[in-house]
């Protein structure tokens, strides 16, 4: 049988801040990243120090763009203490692309969407 971190982590529960499967509890983040991904996977890089623009490509790109997604996936885990394993990585990116780049988007905060604006009650002095 594979390692237990291993299957952990294929789990997407190994002590990130949200579930990998946790797509829907940021629906502003679900709607950009199922409508374009490469927005998403372009702020993550940059969240680790890569390029956002050239990443951003990289991830149209087929099995590039896997391969570039794992990368940044594994470095950002290695950046935030967690376990970081490649070929892991790549796997999540064949199977969940659109949820793995949402989780990673969340645990940085890396891309910003708009939130309604808090009401406030107005009161007379």
């Amino acid at each position: 049988m594979g390692d237990p971190g291993q299957a952990l982590a294929l789990s997407g529960k190994s002590n990130w801040k949200v579930d990998m499967f946790s797509c829907f509890d940021n629906i502003g983040l679900c709607a950009l990243t199922f409508c374009c991904p490469c927005v998403t996977a372009g702020k993550n890089a940059e969240a680790v120090g890569e390029d956002c623009l050239r990443f951003g490509l990289y991830s149209c790109l087929g099995p590039v763009g896997m391969y570039s997604m794992a990368y940044t996936r594994t470095k950002m885990a290695e950046k935030e203490g967690l376990p970081a394993d490649f070929v892991t990585n790549v796997l999540i990116y064949g199977t969940v692309p659109c949820c793995a780049l949402m989780q990673e988007a969340q645990q940085v905060d890396s891309v910003k969407t708009p939130q309604p604006a808090a009401t406030e009650e107005m009161t007379r002095e």
